[in-house]
């Protein structure tokens, strides 16, 4: 390999770095369900989210869920606020 091809995979490297594929997260609820993008979820636990109003009480159905890139959490709307939730805190609808 010369000096101008290791400066390209250097660089290539710096660039794209090897990050995880969504198709190769597996993302589990608390009871070890796999979850997939849109399902519905339960909340196993009533939260007070930081920062807003709304309040999560446990039993309630999230609806249409969203993968995030960490296995340990998913996204979700509601009441037109966009939250992160951790998987601990949910059940497969």
């Amino acid at each position: 390999m010369n000096e101008h091809t290791n400066h390209i995979h250097i660089l290539n490297s710096y660039l794209c770095p090897n990050t995880p594929d969504m198709d190769s997260i597996v993302v589990k609820d608390s009871n070890g369900t796999v979850l997939k993008e849109g399902d519905a979820v339960i909340l196993t636990k009533s939260l007070d989210p930081k920062g807003t109003s709304v309040k999560l009480k446990k039993g309630m159905t999230i609806k249409n869920i969203h993968l995030t890139d960490d296995e340990e959490e998913i996204e979700c709307r509601v009441e037109k606020v966009r939250l992160v939730i951790k998987t601990c805190y949910v059940k497969k609808a």
